[in-house]
């Protein structure tokens, strides 16, 4: 999931202005805002509820906000995309706790924008233009999302 995170943090504005949205440090305070609330509910969920019930969720979230990201052409949308992508369970890291998630948090990080700016580099001139390069690319960062998903559900099969 870091993999796809990093690419939120790395691309974003220069989506936002591919596609004619100027103001993109509006998607930052809206995303910020959401923290606020996100952090101490999806914790308490976690405590409450168990930590891969709460993931799937996140994920879920964390998914539908890359969908919404691959559509995003106004700052109204990365809005609502900002207020989505924030209730995706503040990453796996912070339910797991540093212990269990630092180097694959590390490597997803590294590793992300390396990904996202090659599929954006090689879908440019086939798809004719950089919008609908990031649009793609969003929609790529979905792959880990599906995994962590299969991973989660695995996770709750064996503890039942």
């Amino acid at each position: 999931l870091a993999t796809s995170f990093s690419c939120m943090g790395a691309y974003v504005v220069l989506y936002g202005y591919s596609v004619g949205v100027s103001q993109m440090g509006v998607f930052f305070i809206v995303y910020s805002l959401c923290l606020l609330g996100t952090r101490p509910l999806f914790g308490s969920m976690a405590d409450r509820f168990g930590a891969p019930r709460v993931l799937l969720v996140g994920i879920a979230f964390f998914a539908a906000s890359y969908v919404a990201f691959a559509a995003a052409d106004n700052l109204a949308t990365f809005i609502i995309v900002a207020a989505v992508g924030r209730w995706r369970c503040d990453g796996v890291g912070f339910v797991f706790g540093p212990d269990r998630a630092f180097t694959g948090l590390d490597l997803g990080m590294l590793i992300g924008p390396i990904i996202g700016g090659m599929v954006i580099e090689a879908a440019t001139p086939v798809l004719g233009s950089q919008p609908e390069a990031y649009s793609l690319m969003w929609l790529a960062m979905l792959v880990p999302s599906i995994g962590a998903s299969l991973i989660v559900l695995r996770w709750n099969l064996q503890r039942r």
